[in-house]
């Protein structure tokens, strides 16, 4: 058999320990984790078992689905997503398991149904219920059976049920008790009908949790835990909450692990597991995908983008690709094969009938209004397959009043995925620019700097400009939750003396995000323009490229274009799991290839 989960990343210690346990009991099996949510604020290895993130598994509507749900619903709307995934891999049976389930004993009654079933379900109550605030009608609202647990077989009647059940999915696993929905489960009430011989579990050792501990009592036997005598198959802990060791649910129960102190050992334990499998860490962790459909930011309402809110309606989620190597960037380029021809082909279409000028309507987000994005061929130097000039996509297509390509990316997606506080301690390598005024009025705990010259000291104010050299900083270790940084570090001889620098002014768990040039991420290696020798001479070896600068009006040399090799040497400078979002949008007017920003975390 094979098993899965389905969690966020504040859930992922709990799916660690599921993992473990059913390896404990089932040595010959598979264990997936499916990720709904970014792995961002660890370094994914050091999960124990195979995690797949949600983008690969191939949603109909990922975008629709990550703005219109809330967390759990999310979690729950890909299980068939996953379920199929798994089918195309191979035909032998697969076993979903919430991640908030504890396995105290192999599943024996499932691997044997399996043997001439299709599909196996546990229901919620063996018995009628009547007790307090808990009554059997909730469960005509709630779901007949827990989808805490789903098996299927890989047959004709169960495929068509996850085709049926994903569409349903996209757009329906919701929490809408009025119109007879509850998320994934209401739904599953079909499984008896729509897949051919299927097994109802009637089992008291499955699914133990404090919706039918009224007729379930967990003992000790010589063998291990019981369930009216029957073996403990696994406790489903929903709701389990974090500050309370009594109580075994948030949610109404009058049952605690005081009452029930067999059931307490079992939960000692399952926290003893989870603490060593990384609750602490996991725990803090908040949910990647915050952005609400009408485009306000969830966790921070106060915090405005551009003018003011998004226009009511407009679906301000930008959509990404986090790639961490080259292979899995060569991997991304492989399956991914026909939808970056139809993402060249629209930018070609749009030079059809313009011959100096070209204009597009969409959505500015830093305005937070629809605009019209224009743009011509000032420093175009790429040719399309019919010989036609390629604008700039990455410097020149902004909108009247706004920002270019590049800015306007930048700050989409440090607000989508980093939510910044209004009081986060800011540091951005610019500082004589508007972009550097624009974010001052937002955090006003951000410091800003230009590179003046070596006769300046570092931290000098000269002409209101404070100087840095970004190769040895004058701040204080451990300074600041964000360094910012856009299209310099190409400008700086030694790369590696300045990376290690900005690890070193940022706070345990503090990011680096930053965008340079990407006309060298096709290959692994750095190519190498000019070299800074020990005397302070520079060895040009290619012809000299120079770059605006805000503060010489000769530019900036550019000492290279990077490679996928800079995230390796950021990996070996100390950065936690270093990666690049890579990201390309008609509608928010980010056109062009490889549109790329690059990401760096200090451990905490």
């Amino acid at each position: 058999m094979r098993f899965f989960t389905i969690c966020s990343n504040n859930y992922l210690a709990n799916a660690i320990t599921l993992g473990d346990q059913l390896a404990k009991f089932h040595t010959d099996s598979d264990f997936t984790i499916f990720l709904a949510d970014k792995p961002i604020g660890y370094d994914p290895e050091i999960v124990p078992h195979r995690m797949i993130p949600m983008e690969k598994v191939g949603l109909i509507d990922e975008r629709g689905m990550i703005t219109r749900y809330n967390i759990s619903e999310l979690n729950t709307a890909i299980k068939p997503f996953c379920f199929s995934y798994l089918f195309r891999e191979s035909e032998e049976p697969v076993v979903y398991i919430d991640p908030d389930i504890y396995p105290v004993s192999p599943l024996d009654e499932v691997v044997d149904a399996l043997v001439d079933h299709n599909a196996v379900l546990t229901p919620h109550i063996l018995h009628p219920v009547e007790h307090g605030g808990f009554r059997t009608e909730e469960f005509l609202r709630l779901g007949i059976y827990n989808l805490g647990f789903l098996a299927l077989a890989s047959c004709p009647s169960a495929h068509d049920f996850l085709t049926w059940w994903s569409e349903k999915l996209e757009k329906d696993c919701v929490i809408d008790i009025p119109r007879g929905i509850f998320v994934d489960q209401k739904w599953a009430d079909f499984v008896p009908s729509f897949v051919d011989n299927t097994k109802i579990l009637r089992h008291p050792g499955y699914n133990v949790a404090y919706w039918n501990l009224h007729n379930r009592t967990i003992t000790r036997g010589d063998s291990g835990y019981l369930a009216n005598n029957l073996p403990l198959r696994f406790v489903h802990f929903s709701g389990l909450p974090s500050d309370d060791s009594d109580a075994i649910s948030k949610r109404y129960t009058p049952f605690t692990s005081t009452n029930t102190p067999v059931l307490g050992e079992i939960l000692t334990e399952y926290r003893q597991q989870t603490e060593a499998a990384g609750a602490e860490l996991f725990g803090q962790l908040e949910f990647s995908y915050f952005i609400s459909p009408n485009g306000e930011n969830l966790h921070a309402p106060e915090l405005e983008v551009g003018g003011g809110r998004a226009e009511r309606g407009v679906n301000t989620y930008l959509p990404n690709r986090m790639l961490r190597t080259i292979v899995e960037y060569d991997e991304y380029l492989q399956t991914n094969r026909g939808e970056l021809e139809r993402r060249r082909q629209t930018e070609l279409d749009l030079l059809a009938d313009h011959d100096d000028l070209i204009a597009f309507d969409g959505y500015d987000y830093t305005l937070g209004t629809r605009a019209t994005f224009r743009t011509g061929y000032q420093y175009a130097y790429e040719t399309g397959p019919a010989g036609q000039l390629i604008p700039n996509w990455r410097e020149h297509v902004a909108a009247e009043g706004g920002y270019c390509n590049r800015i306007r990316a930048f700050i989409h997606l440090f607000f989508q995925e980093f939510q910044p506080r209004l009081d986060s301690n800011i540091y951005m390598t610019e500082q004589a620019t508007d972009l550097y005024r624009w974010m001052k009025t937002r955090f006003p705990h951000t410091e800003g700097s230009e590179y003046l010259g070596p006769e300046y000291q570092a931290g000098q104010i000269v002409n209101d400009l404070r100087n840095e050299n970004v190769e040895q900083l004058s701040f204080a270790d451990d300074q600041f939750d964000f360094a910012l940084s856009l299209d310099v570090f190409e400008h700086v001889a030694y790369y590696e003396q300045a990376l290690a620098e900005v690890l070193r002014v940022l706070k345990p768990g503090g990011f680096f995000v930053f965008g340079i040039p990407t006309n060298g991420m096709d290959v692994y290696d750095h190519e190498i323009r000019a070299v800074m020798e020990d005397n302070g001479s520079i060895t040009h070896l290619m012809e000299p490229e120079f770059h605006g600068n805000p503060v010489d009006e000769d530019g900036a040399l550019c000492f290279r274009y990077y490679g996928w090799k800079l995230l390796d040497e950021m990996r070996e400078l100390g950065f936690l799991n270093p990666f690049v979002f890579r990201y390309w949008s008609d509608t928010f007017g980010y056109l062009g290839p490889n549109q790329m920003l690059f990401v760096g975390q200090k451990p905490a």
